[in-house]
């Protein structure tokens, strides 16, 4: 089964590669701790999910569509995939020359109407080149104004170009203190429409806050962790990007059972489909541990299943996205049902 992306504006294509190279890198680790990248099964389902797979002598094809107003990033973002990994992004992408000026009236009233067409076209390309389609997921900033203007233009065709696919919006909460000035405005008027709208099966929130204290936890001398605003600059967006593909990869990524080896597959149609509910509770958020940016710290990673059961309680009544963000003096109690 398939799955489908939408990588829509800067943020969104630039949160997708580091997702893709996530899923890539995880299947061809050379690290000897994660013997199931060796599993043949294990290869096959992960790259069959994600990247077309169109010869042995091609690199495989991500399977995504991507759309930007401004040609700039998407060329960029192509070239450095094409140069140093042996996959590659799908032919099929839109770019136009106008922008969208961080507005989001300017990208959902004249942006988005003229090329909704060709996006359909696109997306009706990519869909046909799978077998069986397992849902869509799209992936855009609610920050600037291709993300937010156009993104929530073509959630509202989304529905007529696949009426049956299960689709979740991975949208990405801007800083609290923020270089946009019109970040609020698109923000409030993005969540506005798309929460109005039936083509969401589910919205997946970041905020970029939050994931700045956990990668800052892990690159930054611990007395320059608490300045909330003067360490942005410090922490490259890169690191924040690849934080979120390895959350959702983790979601997605098949497993093997440590008894019996047996492969299971996740799909994101039952995941979303376990999660829905009324219409108001679509909003829904990740928590990981353990996380070892590093490829060579997870050689020595020492985190035991009753740790990592200990932490992700406190994850819960925190609400933070990493084990080393909340405070581990709040009571581990909690009520079981």
């Amino acid at each position: 089964m398939s799955i489908v992306s939408l990588l829509i504006g800067q943020c969104g294509n630039q949160v997708g590669s580091e997702f893709f190279k996530t899923i890539y890198d995880d299947n061809f680790n050379n690290c000897p701790v994660y013997s199931a990248s060796s599993n043949t099964s294990y290869i096959n389902e992960s790259l069959g999910t994600f990247f077309n797979l169109p010869d042995s002598d091609s690199k495989p094809e991500a399977k995504c569509v991507q759309i930007d107003m401004e040609e700039k990033v998407i060329r960029q973002i192509r070239c450095e995939v094409n140069r140093q990994y042996n996959w590659r992004f799908s032919k099929n992408y839109f770019c136009s020359k106008s922008g969208s000026g961080n507005n989001w009236a300017h990208g959902y009233f004249l942006n988005g109407p003229p090329c909704m067409e060709a996006l359909s076209n696109l997306l009706r390309l990519e869909l046909e080149k799978c077998d069986l389609i397992d849902g869509l997921i799209t992936t855009l900033s609610l920050a600037g104004g291709t993300g937010s203007g156009v993104g929530t233009y073509l959630f509202t065709h989304l529905s007529d170009d696949c009426p049956k696919a299960p689709i979740l919006a991975q949208l990405i909460w801007p800083y609290r203190l923020g270089e946009v000035v019109t970040q609020a405005y698109n923000a409030v008027l993005s969540l506005g429409h798309l929460l109005r709208s039936r083509a969401p099966t589910g919205f997946l929130l970041h905020e970029n806050d939050q994931l700045h204290r956990a990668c800052a936890a892990r690159h930054l001398p611990k007395h320059q962790r608490g300045a909330a605003r003067g360490a942005h600059d410090q922490i490259p967006i890169t690191e924040l990007n690849r934080l979120l593909g390895h959350l959702l990869g983790g979601v997605l990524q098949p497993y093997s059972y440590s008894s019996s080896g047996a492969l299971c597959r996740r799909r994101l149609s039952r995941l979303l489909f376990d999660l829905s509910g009324p219409p108001d509770y679509r909003l829904y958020r990740l928590h990981c541990l353990p996380y070892h940016p590093d490829k060579e710290a997870r050689r020595f990673a020492t985190e035991t299943w009753p740790q990592l059961q200990r932490h992700s309680q406190q994850l819960l009544l925190t609400g933070a996205c990493l084990e080393d963000t909340f405070n581990s003096t709040k009571s581990t109690n909690i009520r079981r049902y």
